[in-house]
């Protein structure tokens, strides 16, 4: 079942990127998360897809895709930190399953200021930075909302992001 997902993961996402995920247990996920990762990872495929015709690539052997199933809430995941180089356009991406129905994301510097954010009610995300300076920063996510479930509580959404550079 992983290694299925996985490939189609890939294909997905266009064969450049392989995705490592842990899976883990908890009392609200249900056997079948796969469907959701695909969910998310297709939504995912779409943005790359426009950044691509925008003139956007993911980066050559540069680890750049991170994800977790988030709980509906105002605080941001970190999902990685990477270098970024002075003068060079990035554009950041998020996508939740469908689920999500409001997934923001936002960069930070290492003083934790933020240099830039989307915070726009749509299952997806993204936002373009040029930084100024060279350094390491964090990108974070959140679900600012979800469906909510048979219960009346919010239901989790698998989100994933990543970072593609302008030419």
């Amino acid at each position: 079942m992983i290694r299925g997902l996985s490939m189609r993961l890939c294909r997905l996402l266009g064969g450049g990127i392989c995705l490592a995920m842990l899976l883990v247990a908890t009392e609200n996920a249900n056997a079948q998360q796969g469907q959701y990762v695909t969910q998310a990872a297709t939504r995912l495929g779409k943005l790359i897809d426009k950044g691509n015709s925008e003139g956007f690539r993911l980066a050559a052997n540069k680890f750049s895709l991170g994800g977790g199933w988030l709980a509906q809430g105002t605080e941001y995941v970190s999902l990685f930190t990477i270098n970024l180089e002075a003068g060079k356009k990035y554009r950041f991406l998020a996508a939740g399953d469908d689920d999500a129905r409001d997934v923001d994301i936002r960069v930070m510097d290492p003083s934790k200021n933020v240099v830039a954010e989307e915070a726009k009610t749509d299952a997806t995300a993204e936002v373009d930075f040029t930084p100024k300076t060279s350094l390491r920063y964090l990108v974070q996510v959140r679900v600012f909302k979800s469906r909510a479930g048979g219960s009346g509580k919010q239901v989790p959404a698998f989100t994933i992001g990543t970072v593609m550079v302008g030419k």
